[in-house]
Order: C-alpha cells, then sequence, then structure tokens
C-alpha cells in the first residue's frame, strides 16, 4: 500500500489534520512505483525534507497509459 503524509495545521486560517497521498494515482487507486523511486519534498526556507512522494518511471508511465486505454 502506498505510503501517506500527515501533518496537523494550527493556524488561523486552518486548524485539522491533513492527509497526503504520496504514490501515483493509476488506474482509480493508488499504487508505489514499480522500481520504488521517490522524490524528496523539501522545505525551500530550511531546506528541511518533509516527506518523500512517489517517483514515476517509464514503466509507471507504461502501466498508466495501458490503463488509460482500457478506459476507451
Amino acid at each position: 500500500m502506498p505510503s501517506t503524509y500527515s501533518h496537523h495545521f494550527d493556524t488561523p486560517v486552518f486548524k485539522g489534520a491533513v492527509t497526503i497521498n504520496t504514490g501515483l494515482y493509476i488506474n482509480g487507486q493508488w499504487v508505489d512505483p514499480v522500481e520504488g523511486d521517490t522524490i524528496d519534498i523539501v522545505n525551500p526556507t530550511t531546506g528541511r525534507k518533509i516527506t518523500a512522494v512517489a517517483g514515476g518511471s517509464a514503466k509507471d508511465v507504461d502501466i498508466a497509459v495501458q490503463a488509460a486505454k482500457k478506459g476507451y
């Protein structure tokens, strides 16, 4: 099952938890990348890593394209 990133906000604009899927959305479901690649998401101000998201490869693109073709 793909990973998620959760964060609790306590700001004047928004208070509450947010969970974000960090996998690839292919064929109506969240999946992990075939080759397991990830891309770090970094806070540009601090340089601190926030989380990592799935890094799709050519294999993942092929799977997504085949799934899309089946939908038509």
